[in-house]
């Protein structure tokens, strides 16, 4: 009985380091959070550019209804027909409702054929859609457009380049931005058909079983958050008991002698 005693207290500091290192190096991975984060906006105004040629200008804003306060913001240029706006993370969380939203414009909002039509926010982050894409070029009227998810739309142009002489870097790249996508984003990929009964995942798929690229290598749409805090204490419980026992020990034995 005396050796169990003995050994308790070294089990108990080991269970407790055990779970404290555990905590440290492996934290539990979850899917982020769409509305705790910048979101990026693109507008594409390439058909309207062609129909309208004062579009092509770097005096583009986004205006954003919150529900509190207007937001007038010059867009950044990435190509002359491509721009995009940072939606800061507390005005993106706002989009609960349809009165709350999105439109742009270029030189100032005097007259309908310089604007967009306004955007439906809830809409918007509900469906994780960034992508703006001008459909338009009315001269006396408001401007339309489809939206989608700009980074869903690259993974598909992207598949859409691989062949069968694609090398295995070239597909693992694909797959790596798919890893990324978020939840919603990969369900689309795999349920919309590029072929009919073959989905846009599948033909990712199958590239990538031919050239030996692996899916999993890609952690961009994660984020880590620590051990559930019951665990920690038990740890601390643990190595607290070791502690006390080996220094009780250590005092028995000095009364001893």
């Amino acid at each position: 009985m005396n050796k169990v005693f003995k050994i308790f207290p070294v089990v108990a500091l080991f269970v407790g380091a055990s779970f404290m290192m555990t905590n440290k190096t492996n934290p539990i991975r979850t899917d982020a959070i769409y509305n705790n984060e910048v979101v990026t906006i693109y507008l594409d105004k390439t058909t309207t550019i062609a129909g309208l040629g004062w579009w092509e200008t770097d005096e583009t804003y986004a205006h954003v209804w919150d529900g509190n306060t207007d937001i007038y913001q010059q867009m950044v240029k990435v190509s002359p027909t491509l721009f995009t706006y940072d939606m800061p993370a507390d005005k993106w969380a706002l989009f609960t409702e349809s009165s709350r939203g999105i439109e742009f414009y270029v030189y100032n909002k005097g007259s309908d054929q310089n604007q967009t039509y306004f955007t439906d926010g809830a809409y918007l982050k509900n469906n994780e859609l960034n992508y703006f894409i001008l459909k338009s070029a009315n001269e006396a009227t408001k401007q339309s457009f489809e939206v989608k998810n700009y980074q869903v739309e690259q993974v598909i142009s992207e598949i859409s380049t691989l062949t069968c002489s694609s090398t295995q870097i070239q597909v693992q790249a694909v797959v790596d931005k798919y890893d990324a996508l978020r939840a919603l984003g990969k369900t689309n990929l795999n349920t919309w058909e590029v072929d009919t009964g073959v989905t846009w995942y599948q033909r990712l798929s199958y590239l990538a079983q031919r050239t030996g690229a692996t899916f999993g290598g890609s952690s961009q749409n994660y984020y880590a958050i620590p051990q559930n805090n019951n665990l920690v204490f038990l740890a601390y419980i643990g190595i607290v008991i070791g502690l006390s026992s080996l220094a009780g020990f250590y005092l028995l034995k000095t009364k001893k002698q």
